[in-house]
Parts: C-alpha cells; sequence; structure tokens
C-alpha cells in the first residue's frame, strides 16, 4: 500500500499475509522518502539555531579539543547572518560562553574568540551540558527557526544523570518540542549507550570519529546535512488489532502512551529513504478472520511546530486453512529486506552487550537468535552469505575485540539502519573484513 501526502511518500507491505489457525509471526515493512528539495525553488531555508556544546574534560586535552575547537569555528564561519549560535562547555561544571548569538554585528568574530579560548577541566557532565543547550535553544526560541543540538565528546558521563533511560526520555521530550539532537563520539572512550539514548530518541544521529582530525570532517558534514533538512521528528502511530505485539527490529525508539506504540524515524534529508521492519506476532484465529494493522506517519517541516499527518496506511493479516498458508508464496523482496534489517538488529544488540564487558553475553544473545534468523533466511539467495556474516562477527566476539572496534560496528549497523552516510573521508569500514581488522 503507498500514499503520498505533499512532501514525504510511505509506502509499506507485508513478507506474507496468511496466519494459521495457531496465529503466528509476520513482518511489517514501511519505507518513507523525503523530496528532492524540502521548499519551493528560490524560497529561502529556515534560520537555523544552533547550540554547540563541547566536552571539555580532562580526557578532550590536547588534539582532541583543538580538534573540537576548530570544528567549532568553521561552523561559525559557515552559518548565515539570520543564524543563532550557542557555545556550550561541560566538565565538572556547564558553562555557557555563546548565548543565541547572532551572525551579524561582529557576532560571528565574538563566538570564534570565546570558541578558542576553551580549556579542560575535571570530569564530564554531559547530561548538564546538553540540557544548558537546550534551555538555550528554548529560551530564547523564535519562530520559524530549526533547533539543534550538536554535542562533541570522547568521555563516559561520570557527573549529573549518567543513566541512559532518563537520557533517552529527556531526549525524547525535547525532540517533541521541537529540538533535535546529534552527537559526535570521539575515540574509544566515549558511551555509546548514554550518547546512543540521547541522538536515538533526540530524532538524530550519532557520528563516530576514531580520530581527532575526523572530527572537522564529521562536524561540516552534520551542519551541511542541517541545512538539507527535508523533515524532523518523523512518526509512526501504529493502531494494532487486539492481541497483535509488535517489536521493531533496528535502532528505532518506540513509546506507547496506551493509544498504542508509536516509532521514532528521526530526521529525514531531502532526497532520503528511511525503511522500518516491524515484526507482528499475532494471535490465534478462526480462517476467515481478518487482523487490520494501521501506520498512520506524522512529521514536522524544518522550523515548523505544527505536526502534519499522512493518510493511514492499512494492512490485512488473513487467517486461513493450512494448506493455503502452507502454499502461499511469500515476498522474495521483502523477505531480503527483512533479513537485512534483522541481521544489522542483532549484530547491534550484541555490540552493545560487548561495549558493556559482557562479552560472552553477546556470544551467548547471538547463538540463541541463531536458529531463528536461520529459518528465516535459508530460502533466501543470499541466505547463506547473511548467515556467515553473523558467524563470523561471533567467532570474532570469541577472539577479542578493541573497544574502537566495537563501537566501528555499532555506529556502522546503527547507519545502515537508518540509511545514512558516514561523514568521514577514509571512512572504509566492512563486515567482511571484520577477521583482519583490528
Amino acid at each position: 500500500m503507498t500514499t503520498n501526502d505533499h512532501e514525504l511518500h510511505f509506502t509499506a507491505r507485508l513478507d506474507r499475509r496468511l496466519l494459521s489457525r495457531r496465529g503466528g509471526v509476520r513482518h511489517l515493512l514501511v519505507d518513507v522518502t523525503a523530496p528532492e528539495a524540502p521548499r519551493p525553488e528560490g524560497e529561502e531555508r529556515p534560520p537555523l539555531d544552533l547550540a554547540l556544546v563541547i566536552d571539555a574534560s580532562g580526557s578532550m586535552s590536547g588534539p582532541p579539543l583543538e580538534a573540537a575547537k576548530r570544528a567549532a569555528v568553521d561552523v561559525v564561519r559557515a552559518l548565515g547572518p539570520r543564524d543563532r549560535i550557542t557555545v556550550t562547555s561541560f566538565a565538572d561544571d556547564v558553562v555557557r560562553h555563546v548565548d543565541a548569538l547572532p551572525m551579524f554585528d561582529g557576532g560571528r568574530e565574538q563566538a570564534m574568540v570565546e570558541i578558542r579560548t576553551l580549556e579542560t577541566r575535571g570530569c564530564t557532565d554531559l547530561a548538564g551540558g546538553w540540557a544548558d543547550g537546550v534551555h538555550s535553544l528554548e529560551s530564547a526560541r523564535r519562530n520559524g527557526a530549526q533547533r539543534r543540538v550538536v554535542i562533541l565528546s570522547d568521555g563516559h558521563a561520570n557527573v549529573g544523570e549518567t543513566d541512559p533511560e532518563s537520557l533517552a526520555l529527556q531526549a525524547a521530550a525535547a525532540r517533541d518540542r521541537g529540538v533535535v539532537t546529534t552527537a559526535v563520539g570521539i575515540g574509544d572512550g566515549y558511551g555509546t549507550t548514554q550518547l546512543g539514548a540521547l541522538c536515538e530518541h533526540g530524532g538524530g544521529n550519532l557520528h563516530h570519529a576514531a580520530r581527532a582530525e575526523e572530527i572537522l570532517e564529521v562536524v561540516a558534514g552534520e551542519l551541511g546535512e542541517i541545512l538539507r533538512t527535508a523533515a524532523e521528528g518523523v512518526t509512526l502511530r501504529l493502531e494494532l488489532p487486539d492481541g497483535v505485539r509488535a517489536e521493531v527490529l533496528g535502532p528505532f525508539p518506540v513509546r506507547d502512551n496506551g493509544a498504542g506504540p508509536a516509532v521514532g524515524l528521526g530526521t529525514l534529508l531531502c532526497g532520503a529513504r528511511r525503511r522500518v521492519v516491524l515484526r507482528l506476532t499475532c494471535p490465534e484465529g478462526r480462517p476467515g478472520d481478518r487482523l487490520s494493522v494501521l501506520a498512520v506517519p506524522s512529521w514536522r517541516a524544518p522550523g515548523e511546530s505544527r505536526e502534519r499527518r499522512g493518510e493511514a496506511l492499512v494492512l490485512d493479516l488473513l487467517h486461513a486453512p493450512a494448506q493455503e498458508v502452507a502454499t502461499e508464496a511469500p515476498d522474495q523482496a521483502t523477505c531480503l529486506e527483512v533479513a537485512r534489517a534483522w541481521q544489522r538488529d542483532l549484530i547491534r544488540r550484541a555490540t552493545v552487550l560487548a561495549e558493556e564487558g559482557d562479552r560472552e553475553g553477546a556470544r551467548a544473545f547471538l547463538t540463541e537468535a541463531r536458529p531463528a534468523f536461520r529459518g528465516y533466511v535459508r530460502d533466501l539467495d543470499a541466505g547463506p552469505e547473511m548467515l556467515g556474516e553473523l558467524d563470523r562477527f561471533r567467532r570474532r566476539l570469541r577472539r577479542g575485540m578493541s573497544r574502537g572496534l566495537v563501537k566501528e560496528i555499532h555506529c556502522f549497523t546503527v547507519k545502515q539502519s537508518l540509511g545514512v552516510e558516514d561523514l568521514r573521508a577514509a571512512a572504509a569500514f566492512r563486515m567482511e573484513d571484520i577477521d583482519e581488522l583490528e
């Protein structure tokens, strides 16, 4: 089924439609595509209110902080006269160096001077620094402006709020108010779960910068993407029949306020496509019983607070006699996309366990999931290759992996799931090379 409402184009399809009396598992794939241009030709882009939140804890001393400062200065140079910038640094304390400063009448030069004076100090109050950036954007809110927080950090939060679930709730609330959060994780010491929670629930992306010089590439690329935003806060609200449960295969946050789960798809750039796979576990039923699943899309245009809604996508699952279920031909193209999303999700979940130090738990998780995955991909042409990649990753876990490699794999699978590019010029990570990587 397809719907096209003004700016975003949505399609939805099932891998299989028929269910036996005992119910079963089916997969729903939803694609959303953004327009090539978010506004008519000649119309100005919305102004940007940007908060740069820079880690100034002791671990950033030397090349990381110097690279972050150069990247921040380059951002200031690239902003237009209608844009404003806030610069906050965090360590044990939180310092706001520049507050919603317009990029004219000397504002640009003032911001660059303040950025160049940053020095390292103390520990890592990530939550405090992020919250200050959000507060600045909301205190100086103006109609029609995009509002973004960009965090640059190499550390694991150890002061203030550190719980990923709490950070996720706060980031989701800020996203609902129109503030999108993105982060650049520097080196191999940052907390993927903490920064990941802020970004996934905050509607933005987590970028990995393995070396200090990559910070400049990633921040410049992120600014370019902000200016090419087509839609923010893209969400699918599901209405499910009684007894049907939905699980998302991928790094998409899910909330349920009692009216059904809402899946956050984040921010889309012009011309971008995002795909989400939902695993539907269906109850028992009699032949002829119909289960109608509704997915209602919504989003905001850049700089707008009004939520736009698309036409509901409706897909029907049907309980049928056993012979019909057994002879139903699955949609092979959809099955392949489901398998890819499933494989990426398994690897991503395993990297989270590995980063937390539970390498054996990561291997056990993959071992337990393998039979079901193998059963799903066995009739796909690419099935053996996909199963082989999963097995190679599991064996690599046994040999051990550096923290940096774990983070590379985590960010790689997340970006693949979201369909976003790695902004580093020299990025060439490939899962098929995992046996040779250090």
